[in-house]
């Protein structure tokens, strides 16, 4: 029997019949998908050993990224209603339009707003302003080191710079 299907045997040959298959449809559906026809191949163990393995992992990011989708649409519903009950809130106490709201505070708003850009801020939590704050003095100190390093050594220049000028001035006498 092991002869009739080139020494493998019938199981294999399912098997790999059934590989195939899985393959086939795969290269199908994504082909289908940009509107190409399949290009032909040579079915080899490992060409079907390879696709297969890229089809699994294509299916494991698909299911990963549907996943993904499914929570960014349920958190963008969430932020939705959030948004529609902030809008009623402030409607009650007649703060939605701009023009009930004095110039001050829209000024002063903006201000945080752009400060809170400036910082990388992306809550109103204190904890985030003194973080910011912190690492910006951070970022400062080492700025306020380098200046004052650089400054040596640009006096050290300054110096050997002069000593060589009075050096060839004393060479030229």
């Amino acid at each position: 029997m092991d002869e009739l299907f080139g020494g493998e045997s019938l199981e294999t040959t399912c098997f790999d019949a059934t590989r195939i298959c899985e393959v086939n449809t795969w290269l199908a559906s994504q082909f289908d998908a940009v509107g190409k026809d399949v290009p032909d191949f040579e079915y080899t163990p490992r060409s079907i050993a390879e696709l297969r393995k890229i089809a699994t992992l294509s299916h494991a990011k698909t299911l990963a990224a549907t996943i993904l989708v499914n929570d960014f649409l349920e958190k963008a519903a969430e932020y939705r209603s959030q948004a529609a009950r902030l809008r009623e809130i402030l409607e009650n106490v007649g703060l939605l339009a701009q023009e009930n709201i004095p110039p001050s505070v829209i000024s002063s708003s903006r201000v945080l707003a752009n400060i809170a850009n400036l910082l990388d801020i992306r809550d109103i939590e204190l904890s985030s302003f003194l973080v910011a704050v912190a690492d910006l003095s951070l970022r400062k100190t080492t700025v306020e080191e380098r200046k004052a390093k650089f400054q040596q050594e640009s006096k050290v220049l300054l110096d050997f710079t002069r000593k060589a000028i009075a050096r060839l001035t004393y060479l030229k006498r």
